[in-house]
């Protein structure tokens, strides 16, 4: 086995691991928005949250080895492109979950603003589709 062959092995690993990860908070989330929880509970939420801080970065260090021999074609190829900016959007927006850890996990959904419960669903949203874009996406860079 190549190192690339390890770093790309780990690389999906790490994906499949927080794809697996995301549906456990997303179920939390469900739940809570659903009014099943009346709030979520805060060290399972942190947890998950700094796991997917741990993902991401690996997922970033391992995408960069595999990025360097191959920079030339990638950087003008679409499908690469539109990958990386659901990527960005993907981390800003599990710096958003971040600061927004503390409202769900101290207050019940129902009880919060109207705005702030746009948030929360948008934030959902935003997360869901980047995933989703960056997996198939991945799929179309002829690599």
């Amino acid at each position: 086995m190549t190192l690339y062959s390890l770093v790309l092995t780990i690389h999906i690993s790490t994906a499949i691991t927080l794809i697996g990860t995301v549906l456990i908070a997303d179920h939390y989330a469900l739940s809570w928005v659903r009014g099943k929880r009346e709030t979520l509970p805060h060290t399972i939420m942190a947890r998950i949250h700094y796991g997917m801080y741990i993902g991401l970065g690996i997922m970033v260090l391992s995408g960069i080895y595999m990025f360097l021999p191959i920079k030339e074609y990638l950087l003008y190829e679409v499908a690469f492109q539109i990958k990386m900016g659901f990527l960005v959007a993907l981390i800003l927006n599990s710096v958003l979950i971040g600061q927004l850890l503390h409202t769900s996990t101290h207050n019940s959904f129902a009880s919060l603003t109207k705005k702030t419960q746009l948030v929360f669903s948008l934030s959902g949203g935003a997360s869901s589709i980047s995933w989703a874009s960056i997996i198939i996406g991945a799929q179309f860079l002829g690599v």
